[in-house]
């Protein structure tokens, strides 16, 4: 996909070399503990998205999940959609956790 990055975790761009390599390609890292610098983040986040006109992979449920059910989604990626004024096109991956 042309143009896009993702939201990740904070604690990933310590894993080496994955985080630096990450952090290079324009990956958004997020710090989930601390609601204030992660609501600063989502805002950066949005400007980034609405300047260079890129799409924004969001895991809405905050996480990965490995047992196939969905939980419930944290409030951030639809915030930052309305404070953006930019769609959200929702995708499944269906069956990834299957090994």
């Amino acid at each position: 996909m042309n143009k896009c990055t993702v939201v990740a975790k904070r604690e990933l761009f310590y894993a080496w070399p994955f985080g630096l390599a990450a952090w290079l390609a324009g990956l958004i890292f997020i710090d989930r503990v601390r609601s204030e610098k992660a609501r600063s983040t989502l805002n950066a986040a949005n400007h980034i998205v609405k300047s260079k006109k890129i799409k924004l992979w969001v895991f809405p449920e905050g996480t990965r999940r490995n047992t196939g059910e969905i939980h419930e989604f944290k409030k951030g990626a639809f915030h930052m959609a309305i404070d953006a004024q930019i769609p959200i096109l929702p995708i499944l991956l269906h069956y990834v956790f299957e090994r």
